[in-house]
């Protein structure tokens, strides 16, 4: 399916339109995401809603979200923004744990607490997929670690709680 966006049409506006469309036509939305990524190679922004799309879609082309969110998050620290860059590697993260691939999840959900170090629910996602590879020494680390940050964090309470 097409976006059937005019020519000349900016990437902030290819993705305004695939956002509009996405819950009445994800197929178009998706055509959408794929023109703003090839309209503005530079910008994070559109690799990370298209890469975001496929992973709460359920879909199952990896190699494609891997490309999409790794490509949104160089971007984005390219840009000195931290936060749609660990952004991107939480959606990565998320990905790479749906598929129960908990190695390559800890390591994206790691990266992304490198740039946003009191990002509560990172350090959450990383110590559930820890906890899931059977690694419950490092879990706890990473829920302490989260409340030596932020003691509000009530993912971590509930974490270590379990």
């Amino acid at each position: 399916m097409a976006c059937r966006a005019p020519p000349g049409t900016s990437a902030e506006s290819w993705v305004a339109l695939g956002e509009r469309v996405l819950h009445s036509s994800p197929s178009r939305a998706v055509a959408c995401f794929s023109d703003a990524v090839k309209a503005d190679p530079t910008s994070y922004a559109a690799p990370l809603v298209l890469g975001r799309f496929l992973v709460h879609s359920g879909s199952d082309d990896m190699t494609t979200v891997v490309r999409l969110l790794r490509r949104a998050a160089r971007l984005a620290q390219r840009e000195d923004n931290a936060t749609a860059s660990s952004e991107a590697l939480k959606e990565l993260g998320d990905a790479h744990a749906a598929s129960s691939d908990w190695r390559s999840a800890a390591a994206a959900y790691a990266e992304g607490l490198s740039q946003a170090p009191t990002d509560c629910v990172l350090s959450a996602s990383l110590a559930n997929v820890r906890a899931a590879a059977g690694e419950y020494a490092a879990a706890v680390a990473a829920l302490r670690a989260a409340l030596a940050e932020d003691h509000a964090c009530v993912l971590a309470h509930h974490g270590l709680a379990r």
